[in-house]
């Protein structure tokens, strides 16, 4: 009896030195790229709720655009002349207006879950009858 318990302590003494043996060494493996594999799947699902992501992209689209367009002429009108400051803040001011739709409208079609990095817009030729055309580059995709 007492031979075979010898035997089986051996055995698990081995056994226990080859796990130690085949375990992870802390710089056989890139870390960082550990840690933003874990964020990245983490940070899938952002929003418990849907509907919170689609209304901060339908504000984002109309409110914020709104001000922003505001304040841009206004202080393109007091910093300029009258007329010519009020049209260059339009001008910037459309822009953010541009800015805030296309961003607010990937929040409402991704339901929050993603943020809008890049787009591209291509205007027109003069006296055409093309429209301009938004290409947007969602992330992930």
């Amino acid at each position: 009896m007492k031979a075979r318990t010898a035997a089986l302590i051996v055995l698990v003494v081995f056994l226990g030195a080859l796990q130690l043996g085949m375990g992870r060494r802390s710089d056989q493996y890139d870390e960082e790229a550990r840690a933003s594999e874990k964020a990245t799947k983490s940070g899938g699902h952002r929003l418990s709720n849907p509907a919170t992501g689609i209304a901060s992209g339908i504000k984002g689209a109309t409110v914020d655009t709104t001000s922003g367009f505001i304040s841009e002429t206004a202080g393109s009108t007091r910093d300029g002349a009258p007329v010519l400051g009020t049209l260059e803040g339009a001008r910037k001011g459309t822009e953010a207006i541009l800015d805030g739709a296309v961003k607010g409208a990937v929040k409402v079609a991704t339901l929050g879950q993603a943020d809008l990095t890049h787009y591209e817009v291509r205007e027109p030729e003069d006296n055409s009858d093309d429209t301009t055309k938004i290409t947007i580059k969602i992330p992930g995709t």
